[in-house]
């Protein structure tokens, strides 16, 4: 985009809401203990989606908890928030995951309590960054106007 404004000689304004999301990417990659964590959560919400009997296993368990059943969320390499929205998913589901891992035959260890931790503290952090990007992503409103230029 930047390159088409440059050759167009038109006033090329930056994304915000992409600048956003490279920001905040990037301080998610430089946090050695987040991605720790990340991967980890990849892996667990990897081995839930992968297969029928263990997203099954896991909807039991849910409904014996009387806990939501909702669906576990994997991230998208290309947008931050959805290392949010799964680090909030799986943080809502803990006791029925960290059940079902235990009950199942696998070699992917359940989360700590240290990690839970850890991620709980990074939702609060990453709370009003995920409001930000949600409000200037919308389509049906006009985002341009809420950036101080």
């Amino acid at each position: 985009m930047g390159a088409c404004a440059r050759e167009l000689r038109l006033k090329h304004a930056i994304c915000i809401a992409h600048t956003l999301n490279l920001v905040v990417k990037k301080a998610l990659d430089q946090t050695p203990e987040l991605s720790d964590i990340q991967a980890k959560s990849r892996k667990i919400m990897g081995y839930f989606r992968s297969s029928t009997s263990e997203k099954e296993r896991l909807s039991v368990v849910q409904e014996q908890l009387r806990q939501p059943q909702h669906k576990l969320l994997q991230e998208v390499e290309t947008r931050w928030n959805s290392t949010y929205n799964m680090l909030q998913r799986l943080f809502e589901q803990r006791e029925p995951v960290g059940a079902a891992l235990a009950s199942l035959t696998t070699d992917i260890p359940p989360m700590s309590s240290e990690e839970f931790g850890i991620i709980s503290e990074c939702l609060v952090v990453l709370a009003p960054f995920n409001d930000a990007t949600t409000e200037l992503s919308q389509e049906k409103r006009v985002s341009g106007s809420k950036v101080i230029p």
